[in-house]
């Protein structure tokens, strides 16, 4: 029988189990499957849906697949650039094309060597060639072609999809620039809706017999900003049973429906027992809560045993009467058996960034009485509470410091340091007691050069810790309460309570504080270096035992739950075990340097002014012949230190050594001199015909403003303002390992050992205007974000905008040898924009290349410009590719496409190279 029994049992939690799952899961699927079943899938042959990038994502640009039409009749051949498909008369494209814009260059942006013969990349399938056009001093001179460009990519000074780059060093930023040292602050302006709820209810109830039985039932009206008017009631009973000699047991179930939240089950059961003559006591609980549109929220389960001592007297007289007693105070109350099991629900926060005060009032008046053993009551009662971000409050300005500089943020409250979390998530000691894993956000460098390359990244020498920075957020909670009895005797009171309240983040300062600060540099000391992360070396022995060798290790804990610190040492593990603590006594750091095969030394501007192979940045005019030693007029010289730009502490000259001795001088940075990133609440209501193209229209000055968005509803609006940095470093050197720069001022003829010098022209920048550039580019658009598809007044819009600096390669120069790159400003696409609004702007055009002529320096200093040269690469263009890109000008030559190299014979390489 009790095994038939324990089946039943098995049955019902069985069958209650897979009810759960059926409302959780099956039904919101079929829902969901029912109101999209006329639906086609993004992408799918009939559908005019796009798939839309993950709303976090940093670009928001439609990730389409590219076609091959070429739009005039002709398919491409296999190594053409992708483009779009031209629309047919009468045909709506189900997707605009939206050029992206950014910080960088395309013509940065990639480079192949000359000596690459590997045509198809084995990985992606992408094929790529490249045709080697002349070489300067050694050095050689190549265009190379990359397939699987989409139409989201820029095209460069030859094409889309087509690339000469002498080298560069790309870096990939995360997070915050590297050299960022407190003095480059990071703004964030925020608005959001006053988050606002007013509310009135009317509460009663009644108990009978004491506590044996009670009831409580509530209704209420409600009105939130957020949210509109709702209406909430609710009705909980419970039930006590037993004496204090067999125990208590006490049922409770709670009902709570709310228009906006749905319906909360809560119910519970516990059971006590205690004994006045041992001190001992024992609980057991359990509970639940269950939400309508939730699920299982919540199972609690609880028991505990305590014992308590207690002293008193008690004083008789002769007849054993009690004259005076003292019941006395509990000496303490030990836990003699504890234990608990909670399958509670995580609660996941983000991270705060704005202080938000809150304020918050309520009021209540309660009246009772006493009926034949029954004890009924009423209550009316009103509150008031208000989140919101403070005018005051709205533009936070914090101090960023990047990985290079994290030493410079010690003892400072309000530093931005450069790091983020991964599963960051609420800390509950009992339901979620871990803590989220921090991430340097430290910069990715890509190296590229003809006879070097890799990937390097920074290295920190110390342990160190990072912390957020100082954030407070106010509260302010009011309470007027009256009370008023009736029955044998009337009793009335009132409460009035006041409380404020401030709540603040700092650094967790504790015993081993000291010994993981991040260190400063000395003589010999290195705190932060560079280094490729695919070199094998082997790391410094003493470090390496000092943080516990090949073993895991945490910091080891000490004090109470509600003090936590941590000491002076580190807990080894073995197969998930703690075996021994190693002590912490100095500052865990590296004395020694690490070993490197490719050296990586960097010089930050105000070194490069006194010590670079450049001293100051030189920019070519447009289509200048330099012969040796230029003349000024046809040079610009720029100040490594500019205030505003090119900060001292800012990297300014990046050297690569390689194991022959070879050093590639990356002595030109090139910066992106300004960024905003813009979210803000558009209305789906009024973009229609927007929304199917992944873009939001919005009124330009109104709500892409602070005050002015009242859409949806949030009314959001979000700027966060990042200040000036180098996006990319340019190639200006390349000298052999016996090279003696004779009298410091750069690459010149009176120089000791080979060099070969590359020269730039500056085509946008602080001196002659900047180049704007935005995200998506289309006027008065932003890019759409759906937000939930369950609720329409979510919807979000956002845009990238910054101004940046435009070079392109003036000149290769060695000593017998120099090649001169002719741009023009012919040019119909990539486009800038007229401001932060967007929408092509015809006066800032870039560049193209349109020839190459290789001539001997000699005839160049015997001729000047009638110097005939020894030969020459011409470069012929169409539009045909990509058309209708929105950042054409529009002009009739191949209305709104992406400039590409023409073809020559049979249209195979689509590039005509003439040589002569």
């Amino acid at each position: 029988m009790k095994y038939l029994s324990d089946k039943k049992v098995q049955k019902n939690i069985a069958a209650f189990l897979l009810l759960v799952m059926l409302i959780e899961t099956i039904l919101p699927s079929q829902a969901l499957a029912m109101v999209n079943r006329n639906r086609p899938y993004a992408g799918s042959a009939r559908s005019d849906y796009a798939a839309l990038p993950h709303p976090f994502s940093p670009l928001f640009n439609l990730p389409l697949q590219p076609g091959r039409a070429t739009g005039e009749g002709k398919t491409a051949p296999p190594p053409a650039v992708s483009g779009t498909v031209k629309d047919k008369p009468g045909e709506r494209a189900s997707v605009q094309r939206s050029m992206i814009g950014g910080p960088g260059q395309p013509e940065m942006s990639s480079f192949k060597s000359v000596n690459a013969d590997n045509m198809v990349d084995l990985f992606t399938g992408d094929f790529s060639y490249n045709i080697p056009l002349l070489d300067v001093g050694g050095y050689p001179v190549n265009i190379y072609y990359h397939g699987g460009a989409g139409i989201d990519q820029e095209a460069g000074w030859v094409g889309l999809g087509w690339n000469i780059n002498p080298g560069t060093i790309n870096r990939s930023m995360r997070g915050l620039p590297d050299d960022f040292n407190g003095e480059d602050r990071i703004s964030r302006i925020q608005h959001i809706k006053t988050n606002k709820t007013v509310g009135v209810g009317v509460a009663g109830g009644i108990e009978v017999f004491g506590n044996t039985l009670g009831l409580n039932f509530n209704v209420g009206v409600f009105n939130n900003t957020y949210n509109g008017w709702g209406v909430e009631n609710g009705i909980n009973a419970n039930l006590s049973a037993g004496s204090a000699s067999k125990g208590t047991l006490t049922a409770s179930l709670g009902l709570q429906n709310n228009s906006q939240t749905g319906l909360n089950i809560s119910p519970g059961l516990s059971y006590s027992l205690a004994s006045q003559n041992s001190g001992l006591k024992g609980t057991a609980n359990i509970g639940a809560n269950y939400n309508s549109r939730m699920g299982l929220t919540g199972l609690q389960f609880n028991a505990a045993v305590s014992a308590s001592t207690s002293v008193g007297w008690r004083e008789k007289n002769a007849n054993d009467e009690i004259v005076s007693h003292y019941e006395g105070a509990s000496l303490g109350t030990t836990s003699v058996l504890s234990s608990g099991i909670s399958f509670a629900t995580p609660a996941y926060t983000p991270s705060v960034q704005m202080p938000l005060t809150s304020t918050n009032f309520t009021f209540s008046a309660k009246y009772g009485g006493e009926i034949y053993g029954a004890f009924p009551n009423a209550a009316v009662s009103g509150y008031v509470s208000k989140q919101e971000i403070v005018w005051e409050d709205t533009l936070q300005s914090l101090p960023g410091y990047g990985y290079l500089y994290f030493t410079k943020a010690n003892n400072r409250a309000e530093a931005l340091l450069d790091f983020n979390r991964e599963k960051e998530s609420y800390f509950n000691y009992r339901s979620t007691p871990q803590l989220a894993i921090p991430q340097y956000n430290y910069d990715v460098y890509n190296i590229s050069g003809e006879g070097t390359g890799g990937m390097f990244r920074p290295y920190r020498s110390e342990a160190g810790y990072i912390r957020d920075h100082h954030l407070q957020t106010k509260s302010n909670t009011g309470n007027v309460a009256f009370n008023m009895g009736g029955g044998t005797y009337f009793k009335g009171g009132v409460d009035i309570n006041e409380t404020i309240a401030t709540t603040r983040n700092a650094a967790w300062e504790s015993d081993i504080t000291p010994n993981i600060r991040f260190t400063e540099p000395d003589s010999t000391y290195q705190p932060v270096f560079f280094r490729n992360p695919g070199e094998k070396t082997s790391n410094t022995p003493a470090y390496y035992n000092k943080i516990g060798g090949d073993s895991l290790v945490r910091i080891k804990l000490g004090g109470g739950i509600q003090h936590i610190t941590a000491a002076n040492a580190l807990v080894a593990y073995h197969n998930e075990r703690p075996v021994k603590d190693i002590p912490v006594t100095d500052p865990l750091l590296k004395a020694g340097r690490d070993k490197r095969t490719q050296v990586i030394t960097y010089k930050n501007a105000a070194e490069a002014a006194a010590f670079g192979l450049d001293r100051i940045i030189r920019s070519y005019d447009e289509n200048a012949v330099p012969a040796g030693a230029c003349p000024d007029s046809l040079v610009d010289t720029i100040a490594r230190v500019e205030p505003g730009l090119r900060k001292a502490h800012h990297l300014s000259e990046i050297t690569v050594l390689n194991g022959d001795g070879r050093r590639y001088i990356y002595g030109l940075p090139a910066y992106n001199a300004g960024q905003r990133d813009v979210t803000f609440s558009v209305d789906r209501e009024t973009n229609p015909e927007n929304i199917d193209k992944g873009l939001a229209a919005y009124a330009a000055g109104t709500d892409n403003t602070a005050i002015g968005n009242n859409k949806g509803r949030e009314h959001f609006f979000t700027k966060d303002i990042l200040p000036a940095y180098a996006h990319s470093f340019l190639l200006t050197g390349l000298v052999s390992a016996d090279y003696v720069d004779v009298t410091g001022d750069g690459i010149s003829d009176d120089d000791i050992g080979d060099a070969v010098k590359f020269n730039y022209s500056m085509v946008y920048g602080k001196q002659k205007g900047y180049y704007r550039w935005r995200t998506p580019n289309d006027p008065n658009k932003a890019s759409y974000n759906e937000g939930l598809k369950t609720y329409s007044r979510d919807d979000k819009g956002t845009y990238m905008y910054g101004e940046k600096e435009i070079w392109y390669l003036n000149s290769v120069v060695s000593k017998t040898m120099i090649a001169v790159f002719t741009i023009s400003s012919k040019r119909e696409d990539n486009l800038g924009v007229l401001d932060e609004n967007g929408g092509a702007d015809v006066t800032q055009r870039l560049r193209r290349l349109e020839r190459i002529d290789l001539y001997s320096r000699a005839d160049i200093v015997k001729y000047g410009t009638a110097a005939k040269p020894v030969k020459s690469v011409h470069f012929e263009y169409d539009y045909s590719l990509c058309r209708d890109a929105p950042n054409n000008s529009g002009d009739p030559v191949d209305k709104y496409g992406n400039a590409v190299a023409e073809s020559s014979v049979e249209n195979v390489n689509r590039i005509k190279c003439i040589l002569t």
